[in-house]
């Protein structure tokens, strides 16, 4: 665990600026002793960082390979030309792609579907993979995402989207820079990259040689 030495900064002030409620669990965590608290938090803030590489890693080839698994279906429908306007999404979903859109808009870029689709969360995504569009969407199009996943549909649905479900949690967790360092890092890493194996054992290998978990 990293040392804060000398510093010019005053650690009861900062507890105030960050709150004794955020700062209540590394307290804990240290039997009261300020300074250790702020280790470990600098320490917390180091293991965040790289769970937001490692699924930042996941989102982009998780969403690629969603993206375009619908792509292909969305084709192969008469009067849909993006698979954007499929009729099975909910409105929840076009609620997202909608405000997505304002997003692009606002920053001035090119509206297209790339662009849209990167304004997307990772929590759409993996919404798409999950039970309520097992027989409209995973079935048709979706299960090809994870061609290398179970080969019982229901079970590679099922395992696809619990895993996605761990991964968007740990990420929000550290992107909102929540205590994750009482996580289990082995295994948040081991589910990533079973979740890349799925789609292409080449992403799960990508993924090893360039993620190394603080932990």
């Amino acid at each position: 665990m990293p040392s804060t030495g000398a510093r010019g900064w005053d650690p009861q002030v900062m507890m105030r600026l960050l709150s004794a409620e955020r700062m209540s669990t590394y307290l804990n965590a240290c039997d009261g002793l300020l300074d250790e608290a702020f280790v470990l938090y600098q320490h917390n803030l180091d293991i965040a960082a790289s769970i937001q590489r490692m699924t930042g890693m996941v989102e982009v080839v998780t969403r690629n390979s969603i993206d375009k698994s619908l792509a292909n279906y969305a084709a192969q429908r008469d009067g849909i030309a993006d698979w954007f306007d499929l009729p099975v999404l909910d409105s929840k979903a076009q609620e997202d792609i909608r405000a997505a859109k304002k997003r692009v808009r606002h920053t001035g870029r090119k509206v297209s579907h790339g662009s849209i689709a990167a304004e997307l969360s990772f929590g759409f995504w993996r919404f798409m993979t999950s039970r309520r569009y097992y027989a409209s969407l995973w079935v048709p199009a979706v299960h090809r995402a994870f061609p290398y996943g179970d080969s019982d549909l229901r079970v590679r649905q099922q395992q696809v989207s619990a895993v996605l479900a761990d991964i968007n949690h740990v990420r929000n967790r550290a992107a909102h820079l929540e205590p994750v360092f009482r996580r289990d890092l082995d295994a948040d890493f081991r589910r990533a990259c079973l979740l890349m194996e799925w789609i292409d054992p080449n992403a799960r290998a990508w993924l090893e040689e360039n993620i190394q978990m603080t932990k």
